[in-house]
């Protein structure tokens, strides 16, 4: 598998747990994460990212004005974002300002989680 660099941004010490125990089991092990949109900003300025894993609710700028903002970066105009969420009401709020995908918390499928982010980052 190609080296994919992910951003995970998420305030749920839980979630960060799970979800980089199952990236890191699949390969994903170029990882940074970051628990409020400010800091993920930040790190989307001064790196590039091939998958951005999302929380909506986080501090700072909250993950919809961060999609967007992302979105308005050139280099970022392609770049799968996944919204991974409790929120399930947001669905199509989260596709309208730019996202890729939509995942509902809590993760109880991981083979499909893991199978969708390699879905949309042309990765098996």
């Amino acid at each position: 598998m190609k080296e994919v660099r992910v951003l995970l941004v998420d305030k749920d010490e839980c979630s960060v747990f799970f979800v980089t125990h199952l990236l890191k089991k699949n390969g994903f092990d170029d990882l940074v994460v970051v628990n409020n949109g400010f800091d993920a900003l930040n790190q989307i300025k001064n790196q590039q990212f091939d998958l951005i894993l999302t929380e909506l609710m986080v501090p700072g700028i909250g993950g919809f004005e961060l999609i967007k903002q992302v979105r308005l970066i050139p280099e970022y105009k392609n770049t799968t974002i996944i919204t991974i969420t409790t929120l399930s009401h947001h669905r199509e709020e989260c596709f309208k300002v730019g996202a890729t995908d939509f995942i509902i918390k809590p993760i109880f499928n991981s083979l499909e989680f893991i199978r969708r982010i390699k879905t949309h980052i042309g990765v098996f």
